[in-house]
């Protein structure tokens, strides 16, 4: 749990995650979102309901470290690149300077946030279920979809890696044997992930809205699975950037299906 809360949030001290803390991520989104829901609640009262939206928007770019827009923002760089190659793409990712796209892809999805928000009546539940599902969203999809760079990159401390043979050298056996219990592994923990995600999730849009709870839930799915999609045909699977993407888009759409209902 420390590891996956030291990731996701400024809370902890700083320590790679690992494939085991994936399970703390719906959770700990449940968490953060009821946080924000609360302070959306408490300040909608008391002040204008645009000015509370900003003040939530900036809330969780703080207890997220704004990771999952800077990914969004490294992301738009490298998946919307004019750049013809995978590689020439997946190096507009890792460009320490932000392009002009993803600078735009950010802005127009905080104003999208802020707008929907602006709009619509404070929910603790609703808030709680968006980003727990978000977090679980990106757990199961880190667990199930390959990576572009397989052994370099924030992402791959998701991966599992050989364990060392006694000579250093493995055997066709033994990577066989590796190969398979690593398969077994992350069908476990991608089928764990998701329930608990599952549970919590529509736990709390259930409390919200019965009606629109499976709509919400279905529409951040959608645009999640959209993203995974763009991106294995752009640079060939996941990086971090793209999970940070994920994260941020999946929670956007749910939100603003949310204010149809």
């Amino acid at each position: 749990m420390r590891r996956a809360l030291a990731f996701l949030t400024p809370f902890g001290r700083t320590v790679d995650p690992d494939p085991a803390s994936l399970l703390w991520f719906p959770l700990i989104g449940a968490v953060l979102g009821a946080l924000l829901g609360t302070l959306w609640w408490a300040l909608h009262g008391v002040l204008p309901p645009a000015v509370a939206a900003a003040l939530v928007v900036a809330a969780d770019l703080v207890l997220t470290r704004a990771n999952h827009l800077d990914g969004l923002v490294n992301a738009a760089d490298g998946l919307l690149s004019f750049r013809g190659t995978r590689d020439g793409r997946l190096e507009a990712m890792q460009a320490s300077r932000a392009a002009p796209t993803g600078l735009v892809a950010a802005g127009v999805v905080l104003v999208v946030r802020w707008l929907v928000l602006t709009a619509s009546t404070p929910s603790v539940l609703l808030v709680t279920g968006v980003w727990a599902a978000s977090r679980g969203t990106v757990a199961v999809v880190a667990l199930s979809v390959p990576y572009a760079r397989r052994q370099e990159g924030l992402a791959s401390v998701f991966l599992d890696t050989p364990p060392p043979t006694p000579t250093g050298d493995e055997t066709p056996w033994l990577r066989v044997r590796h190969r398979r219990s690593s398969t077994l592994r992350r069908k476990r923990s991608r089928s764990a992930v998701g329930a608990v995600a599952l549970v919590v999730s529509l736990a709390a849009l259930l409390g919200w809205n019965r009606v629109g709870a499976t709509v919400t839930l279905g529409a951040g799915l959608v645009t999640a699975w959209a993203v995974v999609l763009f991106a294995r045909h752009r640079v060939g699977g996941l990086t971090a950037d793209v999970l940070g993407t994920v994260d941020v888009l999946s929670e956007t759409a749910a939100l603003a299906m949310a204010l149809v209902w």
